[in-house]
């Protein structure tokens, strides 16, 4: 079966994205951190939309800092597992822009 270009760019979404967080929940269980507590909360919870950043942090128990911080390394991980699943991470340089896309340079 072959998947169009689209379906293809799904997949390697779907991987990374489980990748991800197969990572970060070995963290979490090495670590005693809630990396994962927190992926969810900000990327599966529709509900923390309207809510500011601070709050969103005090209600996961982390400093607003600590939060731009982890929120950063969550994407620069998927990122990276992205751009692996697509066969671009060795050939290509990505950049992440300020409206937090992948751009390639």
């Amino acid at each position: 079966m072959l998947l169009k270009e689209s379906e293809k760019q799904d997949c390697a979404v779907v991987r990374a994205w489980k990748r991800l967080m197969d990572y970060f929940s070995t963290k979490d269980y090495l670590e005693g951190s809630v990396h994962i507590q927190i992926i969810h909360y900000i990327y599966l919870n529709n509900r923390h939309m309207k809510e500011t950043f601070f709050s969103v942090a005090w209600k996961n128990y982390v400093g607003e800092r600590t939060l731009y911080r982890y929120r950063k390394k969550y994407i620069e991980c998927f990122k990276k597992y992205y751009m692996e699943e697509q066969g671009t991470f060795h050939a290509e340089k990505a950049v992440l822009t300020e409206n937090k896309t992948i751009k390639i340079i």
